[in-house]
């Protein structure tokens, strides 16, 4: 009989993948970023490295591009971890792919020749990260204040839940063993239903701070 994958075992088996892939991203990003350092002083070997004149300054240049590029990669990878379809996910998204296309325009600047990069097509692209940047702004604003805003009331509804418990469940029965009377058959039987449904308010509170 073939063996069925389960959503836990799928979700266990994405963990390492995920690691992995971040891993990679990060040692290329940190790795582009500095390997410029080798070539510095007397070391710097001089030529025509696509337009620059010096290996230290090109390497310099292009790891910063690899950098932001792959920034924009770990953004994208983050997202695995968010629910699909939700906000924070198309937000992420977004952010990444401005990010990674800022990386990648200024990459083609440093690998193309100058003449297919006017003073026009540079003017237009800086409007469209404009506004791909302003438009994923305005949404993280306002999905962090969305945040900010269900956190504070989740602490007032946790406290009133915990006040809740205070007054309808635990004095109740402190009442009653200072009664004595704990351990009568009725008294009992009135237990087990208070336990009952202090489980199942537990259980709802619980069910809607999780949503």
């Amino acid at each position: 009989m073939k063996p069925t994958s389960t959503p836990q075992t799928k979700a266990k088996a994405s963990v390492p993948v995920a690691a992995v892939m971040v891993s990679i991203i990060a040692f290329v990003t940190l790795a582009a970023r500095f390997v410029y350092v080798f070539y510095n002083g007397d070391s710097d070997l001089e030529g025509d490295f696509f337009g620059f004149k010096w290996l230290s300054i090109f390497l310099y240049n292009f790891g910063v591009e690899v950098t932001t590029v792959g920034l924009g990669a770990l953004f994208w990878v983050s997202t695995m971890y968010h629910p699909k379809g939700s906000h924070s996910r198309f937000l992420f998204r977004g952010v990444s792919v401005g990010v990674m296309a800022v990386g990648f325009f200024f990459m083609g600047w440093i690998f193309t020749d100058t003449l297919y990069f006017s003073q026009v097509l540079e003017v237009f692209m800086a409007i469209i990260i404009s506004i791909n940047a302003t438009f994923f702004s305005v949404m993280l604003l306002n999905y962090l204040t969305r945040d900010i805003r269900n956190i504070k009331e989740l602490k007032v509804r946790w406290l009133s839940f915990l006040v809740e418990i205070r007054n309808e469940h635990y004095k109740p029965l402190l009442k009653r063993i200072m009664r004595g009377d704990l351990y009568s058959e009725a008294m009992a039987e009135e237990l087990k239903k208070d336990v009952k449904k202090f489980d199942e308010r537990l259980r709802d509170e619980a069910e809607n701070i999780v949503e």
